[in-house]
């Protein structure tokens, strides 16, 4: 699921002309997501990057119902659902 995820985020933003501000928080919210496993960041470290996951669940929000029409929840259903069908003969 996670090279699925990967391969997603890349083509939306690709398809957003490589937006730095969506790369950074999409980088940040991998981070996150190794810190729940690690437990290396600091507290300061986490409240800032919060932050800037909330934005990155905004942006996409907006990047979603502009391009696609699709709610976020949709989305969700899709990343859980959908690419496991489109990837189902994937590892």
């Amino acid at each position: 699921m996670h090279r699925q995820l990967e391969e997603i985020m890349s083509n939306i933003i690709s398809q957003m002309n490589g937006d730095k501000e969506l790369i950074s928080e999409w980088s940040t919210c991998l981070r996150l997501h190794s810190n729940f496993y690690e437990n290396l960041m600091t507290e300061k470290d986490l409240r800032s990057s919060i932050e800037l996951v909330e934005n990155f669940v905004k942006n996409m929000e907006r990047i979603l119902t502009s391009n696609e029409g699709w709610s976020l929840l949709e989305f969700i259903i899709f990343l859980l659902m959908g690419s496991n069908l489109y990837y189902s003969d994937a590892e």
